[in-house]
């Protein structure tokens, strides 16, 4: 049986102007985002992996369009209407059926509001609620993320990193969303709430049938929650699999390498391939070929004059290698 597609992305692209000083900007750009496909089924989880800078946030704020990507096209819930185009009122009405978890449980939350009131706001706001139903409704959603009622009249300072990322998926999750961007919403947390927090998030997607993209740079984290896997490397998606199938066999040299190097129970020091530890390519001079081809240990003259296409090597499995076998 098809899946029904939620979330459908076609060559998402976007890039920065480097500031030059005072209030011009330099000619030069950084290039966050290059060609980026991918698609979500409903009820599933794309993982969005990869180091520091890849551009892994940058995809999912360009998603809901927080930052506005310079060319691409988003699909959502089978609509033929590229999301990316609605002018802003239209886009902010199908945006309501979006939603985006931060990485900071503190920052993303307004200090002087009690919980009630920020769960509350996005829907009062739309009319989607009445107001005297809004303390009823705070305190329903408070109950789903395994938080006591009285919650709703406290303010944010009052509570621990766990428990603000309760709040803020409840505020989330108060919108009955088809999708959330969660960018990587565990990373802040003790290792002891991270599990806690993952399992909601898996007791809430059964339960609402709810699509993520889970953004990390946790592998175990990534494999535990995902459906499918995307590996990220400046800006592009080198690998894109199944999530057990990528475990079990991964292609591309870069998912190799981030799996050499993801902390091990046995605490046993990694040995990388010459070249494996050097550094990401400057995203404002992207080398010609392949950006991974300087750490790459199995890289050929034709890596580095030619961009390797993403392209399956398998059923479901997709790499951009012209190695990878």
């Amino acid at each position: 049986m098809m899946t029904e597609t939620v979330l459908e992305v076609k060559n998402l692209t976007k890039s920065y102007s480097l500031k030059a000083g005072g209030f011009s900007f330099s000619k030069e750009r950084v290039h966050a985002l290059s060609d980026v496909s991918f698609s979500i089924g409903k009820g599933k989880t794309l993982g969005l992996v990869g180091e520091s800078g890849c551009g892994k946030t940058t995809t999912g704020r360009s998603l809901l369009r927080i930052i506005e990507p310079d060319r691409g096209k988003v699909f959502f819930n089978g609509s033929d209407t590229n999301f990316l185009s609605l002018p802003e009122k239209e886009m902010i009405t199908e945006r309501l059926k979006m939603q985006y978890i931060f990485q900071d449980p503190w920052q993303s939350l307004n200090p002087k509001q009690m919980v009630g009131r920020i769960i509350t706001e996005a829907p009062l706001q739309h009319g989607l609620i009445k107001r005297e139903n809004a303390l009823e409704v705070s305190k329903k959603y408070l109950d789903i993320v395994g938080l006591p009622s009285e919650a709703a009249r406290k303010y944010p300072h009052e509570f621990s990193g766990g428990q603000r990322q309760r709040i803020n998926i409840a505020r989330a999750i108060v919108m009955k969303p088809d999708f959330i961007v969660c960018d990587e919403p565990v990373s802040s947390l003790d290792v002891s709430i991270q599990s806690q927090i993952l399992n909601l998030l898996l007791d809430i997607q059964q339960e609402f049938g709810t699509s993520y993209l889970f953004i990390a740079h946790n592998l175990s984290v990534v494999f535990y929650l995902s459906d499918e896997v995307a590996v990220m490397y400046a800006g592009k998606i080198v690998e894109k699999a199944p999530s057990r199938k990528l475990y079990e066999d991964p292609r591309h040299p870069y998912t190799k390498l981030l799996m050499a190097v993801a902390p091990k129970i046995d605490g046993k020091p990694v040995s990388l391939q010459p070249g494996q530890d050097g550094e990401v390519p400057s995203l404002t001079k992207l080398p010609k070929g392949c950006s991974f081809a300087e750490r790459c240990p199995i890289a050929s003259e034709e890596c580095r004059r030619s961009i390797p296409p993403l392209k399956t090597v398998e059923f479901e499995h997709k790499v951009a290698c012209f190695k990878a076998l």
